[in-house]
């Protein structure tokens, strides 16, 4: 669990690097399944589909500053060594609206 946590945290800051101003991270349990299911999405510039056919391959980033890109492919990983796998919505998916502090009065 706490490797799942950190690479969360990795993607996360990655989808502020981004330019993500909304980050959507979900953690379901079902304990009838025994399964586990975290999700995570951003508003942030997104991928093109050549960047999500090679999302899960560590040696390919868009990074300047390394030529690796492990948050992704470590996530899987992480996933799979706990008998789980990981899977991905389709293109242009965004979070959904965060609730309104402020709901209008009913009138």
């Amino acid at each position: 669990m706490r490797e799942l946590s950190l690479n969360v945290m990795d993607i996360a800051q990655n989808s502020i690097s981004a330019g993500a101003s909304l980050i959507t991270i979900t953690v379901e349990e079902d304990a009838e399944l025994d399964e586990l299911s975290i999700s995570i999405g951003d508003n942030g510039r997104g991928m093109t589909p050549e960047q999500v056919e090679h999302v899960t391959d560590p040696f390919f980033t868009t990074r300047t500053t390394r030529s690796v890109g492990l948050g992704v492919p470590l996530f899987k990983m992480e996933a799979e060594m706990t008998g789980g796998s990981p899977s991905s919505p389709p293109l242009g998916w965004a979070p959904p609206p965060p609730p309104s502090l402020n709901p209008p009065a009913w009138t």
